[in-house]
């Protein structure tokens, strides 16, 4: 599903950081991070080339939005998955975003990135 497909892992609670990652492994994805803040995110974007993205609403230096901005401005495949819902600024300039709330499994919100993935490939 996620096969040749890069994905960056933000998220600041290490129990589901690490469960996006085992699960992105298994779907054939090769994980960048996880990293738990936003701006440990925009040094990974910096170096190394992302083609999905799994981000936490909200993390232990601000919410995401700078991370998401970025990586939409890219036409990255990106899923919020968040507790509290797209942060405010996201949720302005992109009501569509892609957001799945806690606590829906870890196996969905992957399973919905390589929905995302697969529709980018076809276009």
């Amino acid at each position: 599903m996620l096969e040749n497909t890069r994905v960056l892992i933000v998220e600041d609670e290490q129990m589901i950081a690490m469960m996006i990652a085992d699960l992105v492994a298994v779907a054939g994805g090769s994980v960048l991070g996880p990293v738990p803040t936003v701006a440990e995110a925009m040094a990974l974007i910096d170096v190394e080339q992302v083609d999905a993205a799994i981000l936490d609403g909200n993390l232990a230096d601000r919410d995401v939005t700078p991370v998401a901005l970025r990586l939409l401005l890219n036409d990255v495949p990106t899923i919020v998955y968040s507790g509290k819902g797209l942060p405010d600024e996201l949720a302005t300039c992109h009501p569509d975003m892609h957001v799945i709330l806690k606590p829906t499994s870890a196996a969905v919100v992957v399973g919905w990135l390589g929905q995302l993935v697969k529709r980018g490939r076809e276009q």
